[in-house]
């Protein structure tokens, strides 16, 4: 069984349900024309290595496309993004920690265009030469190593730290949540928004350059909502911030990130126990709360 996500109508991303011998991902073409659809390509992966003591790592996938059918209209390519979460899972405790595949949509696109012009020109060559159609025949099916294509066309968010019942993240458009318990104070505790839009953020990085302000890691460029407790702020120095988070070797596109600090709570964040899951939204996030009241078992801040 795969995990089917569509891309732009007319192709889909197949995950395989479990690839620990060769990870990739396919995609197909399943459009309307003369010359048959078929497998396109194969994206590999980087082997997901365990620790000592971890299981054979799972993973989940999903994208951050939300149609409505009021307007039916396709995800822009620069603001879409598949979000792949490969878990590890601790055998002692059961504890996981996890790394997240940021991969634009655009990346995606730009490795279907050079695969289906040189199919699309082989199959028409077979059926110059054939005389006629040759539907029987098959064009060999590229596999890109992931030095080809990963490095440069996605970002890699990798938790050091293994926690219990991690906090599930949904990501919407170009913007992915982290929600990050503060090792020194349990009881604060952040979202991290990374967006990976390259408009927004090659702004956020002009802007950067003409303020000033005196913490040269996190900057108070940008403000979320103070009477709700929730303060947002660009961050300019991840690495400082959230040692080892962004993997170096796969950090080439644009992105920016932004911090907010949840409102101070009385008992200790325990993600996954009190905090169930973090839904980003078109004008903010929403915190889904495991226990408590009912009526604030959802919480959503605008930023």
């Amino acid at each position: 069984m795969h995990c089917a996500i569509p891309l732009d109508y007319l192709y889909i991303l197949l995950v395989p349900k479990a690839f620990q011998t060769c990870p990739h991902l396919a995609i197909y073409d399943f459009s309307q024309a003369d010359i048959p659809s078929h497998h396109l390509c194969t994206l590999l992966l980087p082997d997901e290595d365990s620790d000592i003591g971890e299981e054979a790592p799972w993973y989940q996938a999903h994208t951050g496309d939300r149609l409505r059918r009021a307007f039916l209209r396709r995800p822009v390519a620069s603001t879409s993004m598949v979000v792949l979460t490969f878990y590890h899972i601790y055998s002692e405790d059961n504890s996981e920690r996890g790394n997240h595949y940021l991969i634009p949509r655009t990346t995606l696109l730009a490795q279907i265009r050079a695969p289906k012009s040189r199919q699309t020109q082989t199959q028409l060559q077979t059926h110059s030469l054939s005389g006629g159609a040759t539907r029987g025949s098959r064009v060999p099916v590229p596999a890109v190593p992931w030095a080809d294509w990963g490095p440069q066309g996605c970002l890699r968010l990798s938790l050091q730290c293994r926690q219990v019942h991690r906090a599930c993240l949904m990501s919407f458009g170009s913007r992915f949540p982290l929600f990050i318990v503060d090792k020194e104070d349990p009881g604060k505790a952040f979202v991290y928004v990374f967006d990976i839009n390259p408009l927004v953020a090659c702004h956020e990085r002009q802007l950067l350059t003409t303020r000033h302000h005196p913490n040269p890691s996190i900057s108070n460029a940008m403000s979320g909502d103070p009477a709700k407790g929730v303060t947002g702020m660009v961050v300019e120095d991840i690495e400082a911030v959230l040692p080892g988070l962004v993997d170096p070797d796969c950090s080439r596109i644009p992105y920016i990130a932004y911090r907010f600090q949840l409102p101070d709570v009385l008992m200790e964040w325990r993600e996954g126990q009190f905090i169930g899951r973090v839904a980003m939204g078109m004008t903010g996030f929403t915190i889904k709360m495991v226990g408590g009241e009912y009526e604030k078992a959802e919480q959503t801040w605008t930023v």
